[in-house]
C-alpha cells in the first residue's frame, strides 16, 4: 500500500475468478495495471502498479472498463492522480464514503447500558444467519450494495482467515429475537474494523448502537490492538455524528465517480 490505502475494496478481491470482467494492462511481458468490473455493470476499481504511471494505463483502463459496462470508478483514497483521471474522462462524484478512526485506548469507564429487555450474545453458528441477513437488510435499504447481501456472501466473508466468530456480537429479544449486531475484524496486526454494524430500524433510537459500538471496541481492545477503523457513507450524517461522540476522527475518503452513458 504504497499510497497508504488499499488499491482494492474487499468486494473486488472476493470477486477474483467469478463471473466478472478482469482487465489486464501490459508493457511488454509485465502486467501494469489491473481492473475489476462487476458482470451486473456499476462501479469498476482499477490500479496502476506505482512505476508505471503517468504513461497513459490508468486511462486505458477506464477506456476498457467503459467497453465493458462500467458506469463509474472507485477511487479509494481520493488521490490526486485518480481526480486528474477523473477530470479527464469527465466524471463526476456520485458518493463518498469516510474512513474514519480512534485509538482503542481511553474508552470510557462506564459502559453504555443495552436497552431494557436485550441480552447480547457471540455468533451462534449458521442457525443465526437468516437473522443477520435480515437485520442487515433492513438496516442498510438505502444502501443496496450492503442491503443485498446472500447468504453466499456471508460464507465468504466467514471463510476469510480474520473472521472469529467471537468478535460478531447479536444482541436479541427475550423471545431471541436479533434486532442488532456489531461485527468486528482484524485488519492488520495492530488495528481492528467496525466491520458492520447494524440495528432494526424499529430499535434505533434507543441507544441500542452505542451499546453494540462499545462492546465492540472493548473486544478489540482486549485483544491488544491499538486502533480501530470504520467506513461510513458520506451522507449518513447521522452516523458520523454518533461516530464523532464516540472519539472516531476522519482518515481518508474513498470516492465513487460516474459518467454519462
Amino acid at each position: 500500500m504504497r499510497d497508504g490505502v488499499a488499491p482494492l475494496s474487499e468486494a473486488a478481491l472476493l470477486a477474483l475468478g467469478g463471473a466478472n470482467s478482469h482487465l489486464l494492462a501490459w508493457a511488454g511481458s509485465a502486467i501494469v495495471g489491473y481492473g475489476f468490473v462487476p458482470a451486473a455493470g456499476g462501479a469498476a476499481e482499477i490500479v496502476a502498479a506505482p512505476w508505471a504511471r503517468g504513461i497513459g494505463v490508468g486511462r486505458e483502463l477506464v477506456c476498457a472498463a467503459m467497453r465493458s459496462g462500467a458506469t463509474g470508478v472507485w477511487a479509494h483514497g481520493d488521490l490526486a492522480p485518480a481526480r486528474a483521471l477523473a477530470r479527464w474522462a469527465g466524471a463526476q462524484v456520485a458518493r463518498d464514503l469516510w474512513v474514519l478512526s480512534r485509538p482503542l485506548a481511553g474508552l470510557p469507564a462506564e459502559a453504555p447500558a443495552l436497552p431494557a429487555g436485550l441480552t447480547v450474545t457471540a455468533y451462534r453458528g449458521t442457525t443465526d444467519d437468516a437473522d443477520l441477513l435480515r437485520v442487515n437488510a433492513a438496516a442498510f435499504a438505502d444502501l443496496p450494495d450492503q442491503a443485498s447481501w446472500t447468504h453466499a456472501d456471508l460464507e465468504a466473508r466467514m471463510a476469510a482467515d480474520w473472521f472469529d466468530p467471537a468478535g460478531l456480537f447479536l444482541a436479541r429479544t427475550t423471545s431471541g429475537e436479533v434486532v442488532g449486531f456489531h461485527w468486528t475484524k482484524w485488519r492488520r496486526p495492530d488495528e481492528g474494523e467496525i466491520y458492520v454494524l447494524a440495528c432494526d430500524p424499529a430499535w434505533q433510537g434507543r441507544g441500542l448502537g452505542r451499546a453494540l459500538i462499545d462492546i465492540g471496541l472493548r473486544h478489540l481492545a482486549a485483544c491488544g490492538l491499538g486502533t480501530v477503523v470504520l467506513y461510513v457513507d458520506g451522507s449518513n450524517t447521522v452516523a458520523r455524528a454518533a461516530y464523532a461522540k464516540t472519539g472516531f476522527r476522519p482518515r481518508s475518503q474513498d470516492v465513487l465517480y460516474t459518467w454519462d452513458s
